[in-house]
């Protein structure tokens, strides 16, 4: 069996102990339409305003980058 085969017969949850390889950084556009389309509709349901989600950004901004677990 070839190491492709082994991952695709392999579950998400049963890759431990795999090496995974680096992460690639990158910016990823795609993500910030579902960001977008998720606030508006919690604005329009009136579960959040927008003054609320600039206040919880800006404190999450300011708050100092936690250590990666080990």
């Amino acid at each position: 069996m070839t190491e492709t085969d082994n991952l695709v017969k392999r579950l998400p949850t049963e890759m431990g102990g795999l090496e995974g390889g680096r992460i690639q950084l990158v910016e990823h556009e795609y993500y910030e339409h579902w960001i977008v389309a998720f606030a508006s509709i919690l604005f329009q349901k009136q579960i959040l305003t927008p003054e609320e989600l600039a206040r919880w950004s800006r404190d999450l901004a300011e708050e100092p980058a936690k250590p990666a677990r080990p």
